[in-house]
């Protein structure tokens, strides 16, 4: 069988090193795999790759990435307008996830999940975040979370700091989403044989409970939350996740570009709140247009916990909070 000739072009020598050599032991009757750390010794070499995998600076001639049949950029975290058209690949992930987009690159596998796919309802992601930490900001969540699982399978994540989720919804886990990160780390077949251990039912809906230790938050690395939630929707059940975000973690703008609804919240109605418009003038240098899938939502300051420590949650379903999210979501959900 004649191998596939696959070029992986970046300046960082051992980075080059290490993802060439996987490849090359892990597809040895499948891959001929050549690596360049320097512009000018891939303009030298002469062969006709099949696939091109270059990091987004390496080329100063954006013309030589078109050399080969199929080209993969590897991004280190945010995507350019100008890369909008192209096939990109956060470069900072596990390598065998690497290893499967290059098959769907060449054509081997079908390809990863493409974002548009979950807008238009085929998967989906709703995002509820608040710069000013928003006391309400959970109960509004798990509110969503009950009314969006009417027929879907929804999956509620967490991702809080000292947050005492846990405590107050009577949860005692023995994983959480801490131990997920270090498993993938590991490999997907290793994530994804845990991962039902990890998952626990909360009404008609269930969830993943946020790192015990919030130094995990510190400890991940751009793309790597985006991959996380790449494969709950391709490799589990799951129609729907909801994302409670509770902190900044490393790729924060890319995963609320997997969002079909991000939902802001604020306290006072009418005045404009200064952090919103800062996250607003972010989300535009990230990425033009992500605005326009944010949502502020008005909601009063109150109390989110009772005075045992406990949320519940059913007080929100029927009050104020319950009838704001209906009103959002509309249609079936509408009261």
């Amino acid at each position: 069988m004649k191998k596939q000739k696959i070029a992986i072009c970046d300046q960082d020598v051992e980075y080059t090193r290490q993802l060439v050599n996987y490849i090359a032991a892990k597809e040895k009757d499948s891959f001929e795999v050549t690596g360049f750390s320097d512009e000018s010794l891939y303009r030298k070499n002469d062969e006709n790759f099949d696939l091109l995998l270059y990091e987004e600076t390496f080329f100063q001639n954006k013309e030589e990435a078109g050399r080969a049949k199929k080209a993969i950029c590897l991004s280190n975290g945010e995507i350019s307008t100008e890369q909008e058209n192209m096939r990109v690949l956060f470069k900072y992930q596990p390598a065998d996830r690497i290893l499967r987009e290059i098959h769907a690159g060449i054509g081997k596998v079908a390809g990863s999940m493409d974002t548009k796919s979950i807008w238009r309802g085929e998967k989906q992601i709703f995002a509820v975040y608040s710069p000013w930490n928003h006391r309400l900001r959970t109960p509004f969540a798990l509110t969503a979370a009950e009314q969006l699982s009417a027929g879907k399978k929804l999956l509620y994540l967490n991702f809080s700091v000292c947050s005492g989720f846990c405590k107050s919804m009577g949860l005692e886990p023995d994983m959480d989403m801490g131990d997920l990160f270090y498993l993938l780390r590991e490999g997907e077949e290793e994530l994804l044989a845990k991962l039902k251990s990890s998952i626990y039912p909360l009404g008609s809906y269930q969830v993943i409970p946020p790192p015990a230790n919030p130094e995990h938050y510190m400890e991940w690395k751009k793309g790597e939350v985006r991959h996380f939630l790449e494969l709950l929707l391709e490799k589990t059940e799951f129609e729907v996740l909801l994302l409670d975000l509770g902190c900044v973690m490393s790729g924060f703008f890319e995963v609320l570009d997997l969002c079909q609804k991000i939902w802001i919240l604020k306290e006072n109605r009418t005045s404009k709140d200064p952090g919103i418009e800062e996250l607003k003038e972010l989300l535009e240098k990230f990425k033009e247009g992500l605005t326009g899938r944010m949502e502020e939502v008005f909601l009063p300051g109150g109390q989110a916990w009772r005075e045992d420590g406990t949320i519940q949650v059913e007080e929100f379903y029927m009050g104020e909070v319950g009838n704001c999210v209906r009103h959002l979501l509309g249609g079936e959900y509408a009261s």
